[in-house]
């Protein structure tokens, strides 16, 4: 005897569908699938899968440069996620990210803030990769703005060894809120990120032990905090701090895979 595939089979079969035509690049392919995903699923009530229909579309429509319709598509879907019971939060963490994607690539950064700064809220400390790419998409469009002082608000309230708990980006963007600092003044500030830096490497090398975070994303950490340390040996020197700078490139030339230091000493101190 067969069995009919039940409607809801059908739609997420729709969903995976569109998933694979979009790893291989096919976005006309991915649209038509998700377009059929958004109307069949509206006609079988299944406001869920609708929404995830909508969420993507509004994707591929963004890729295909309808920046307009992508929005449109990623509001109702979010929409219709807030109000339907059992949804999942982090799928209204990933609708808010994809609104926050959208309305900063047609180069609206500032209204793409708040939807940004939503999704790093939902994400939180139990998903520091996602609230990472929330926090530092709101850091680029502030740069972009040239908002220095925006941006260091904001790295600084995640950056090591801050009272908060401990963030991924702010040991990732270690080395912009250094720079930044430097910039305004604050090299004081600036020079205590190196050893909170160093603190948070290890500390992330004990959660990559604990398959908390990926091999790439700790070597990313580490290479943050050498161009910390870089930029504070720049600073140090720069302000006629040579004692201090030349500790920082002591420091430097004792970090594993490290080359180029004595270049960079006799750059800044002759």
């Amino acid at each position: 005897m067969f069995w009919k595939k039940s409607p809801r089979k059908k739609l997420e079969t729709l969903l995976h569908d569109g998933s694979t035509a979009m790893d291989a690049g096919d976005f006309d392919g991915a649209f038509a699938i998700y377009d059929r995903l958004v109307h069949d699923a509206a006609a079988a009530r299944y406001p869920i899968l609708e929404a995830a229909g909508l969420q993507r579309r509004g994707v591929v429509r963004d890729l295909r440069g309808e920046s307009l319709d992508a929005e449109r598509d990623v509001r109702a879907a979010l929409q219709m996620n807030r109000t339907t019971s059992g949804v999942d939060r982090g799928t209204i963490r990933q609708d808010l990210f994809s609104l926050g994607v959208i309305l900063a690539r047609r180069g609206d950064s500032l209204a793409a803030e708040a939807p940004f700064l939503e999704s790093a809220e939902i994400a939180g400390v139990f998903d520091q990769d996602a609230h990472y790419r929330a926090i530092h998409s709101v850091l680029i469009g502030r740069m972009q703005r040239e908002d220095q002082a925006g941006a260091i608000e904001l790295l600084w309230n995640v950056r090591p060894g801050g009272d908060s708990p401990r963030w991924l980006v702010g040991s990732l963007d270690a080395h912009h809120l250094t720079r930044l600092l430097i910039a305004a003044g604050r090299l004081d500030d600036a020079l205590m990120m190196l050893p909170n830096c160093l603190t948070a490497v290890a500390y992330w090398s004990a959660k990559r032990d604990l398959g908390s975070i990926g091999k790439e994303t700790l070597s990313a950490v580490y290479e943050a905090s050498v161009k910390t340390a870089v930029a504070c040996a720049r600073g140090a020197a720069e302000a006629d701090r040579r004692e201090e700078a030349g500790a920082v490139l002591e420091l430097l030339a004792h970090m594993p895979g490290i080359d180029g230091v004595e270049e960079l000493r006799a750059e800044l101190l002759g």
